[in-house]
């Protein structure tokens, strides 16, 4: 079975599934990276206080929905449930990790200080567990002709958005959230040319997309925009990820946990390439169904 599909009325794809399963195959990845990435992060201070390990025993599992849903050969409606509950608890963890950070970095004044925001942790990176956790949730609605989104019997939101529109919103948020956690860690040591190409390129990446999602009727001008700007933002992740790797093996030619906990976060920069192909996947479009075997 494959599915055609059109990118922003630019590109004809022919995929071998159909883009919500894809969107679930995203969830996934992210959660098991986002695990990663909080265990390498965590292990600093030897997971203390013990909470400091909700991030890792809990959203996880979502995994294993998210991976279960998008092989699915028939529905099971229980499945579904399961998996919004537990995406609903990886809302849960990212604003409870927020609301953590945001303490911390408050330092002893309980003021946020550019000091506290440039070294403390890092305030908004717990609520990527919170967007994957919506985008799992948006994944599995589906849209009913008067533009209501509908997850099974239990849920259903008139928001007057498509579903598309909902994932724009939602990759122009990773965009900006992204985008200012990198403008308050490049900060710690001043700021070199390089280190200015995520903030302004991110800023930008925001704009567009938040227009996207606003007005989603693009010409072709505005979709061919809109699509550069998605490939520009993968480029830029990648390009983070070579210059933190270098950092990192800079010296000793050794990349050790030491050095990714403490000085260059290795995996920080893919945020924006991560967010760039979520937001072309949400802007894949199904054509037709049609059995190619």
């Amino acid at each position: 079975m494959a599915y055609e599909a059109t990118l922003l009325d630019v590109a004809r794809l022919r995929m071998p599934v159909e883009r919500d399963r894809l969107l679930l195959l995203f969830v996934a990845v992210n959660l098991l990276f986002l695990t990663v990435d909080v265990a390498i992060a965590h292990s600093v201070n030897g997971f203390v206080p013990r909470y400091e390990l909700a991030p890792l025993l809990i959203p996880p599992w979502g995994i294993v929905t998210s991976l279960a849903l998008a092989f699915r050969r028939t529905e099971r409606p229980w499945l579904y449930a399961v998996h919004s509950l537990l995406m609903a608890l990886s809302v849960v963890t990212g604003v409870l990790g927020f609301a953590f950070h945001l303490y911390a970095v408050m330092g002893p004044a309980r003021r946020l200080a550019w000091w506290w925001l440039a070294f403390g942790a890092p305030v908004l990176a717990p609520l990527s567990y919170a967007g994957v956790g919506l985008v799992g949730w948006v994944a599995v609605m589906s849209e009913t002709p008067d533009g209501r989104l509908r997850l099974g019997p239990w849920l259903q939101l008139n928001l007057r958005w498509s579903k598309t529109q909902v994932l724009m919103a939602l990759v122009a948020l990773g965009f900006l959230g992204a985008t200012l956690t990198s403008y308050f860690d490049h900060a710690q040591y001043g700021y070199t040319a390089p280190e200015w190409i995520p903030v302004f390129a991110g800023l930008f990446a925001f704009l567009y997309t938040s227009a996207a999602a606003l007005r989603p009727d693009l010409d072709r001008a505005d979709a061919r925009g809109l699509l550069v700007t998605l490939l520009g933002m993968v480029a830029v992740g990648l390009l983070g990820f070579a210059f933190h790797l270098s950092r990192d093996l800079a010296d000793t030619g050794q990349l050790t946990l030491e050095r990714m906990r403490s000085w260059a976060p290795i995996l920080a920069p893919l945020l924006f390439s991560d967010l760039g192909l979520l937001g072309l996947v949400s802007a894949l479009q199904a054509v037709r169904e049609e059995a190619t075997a």
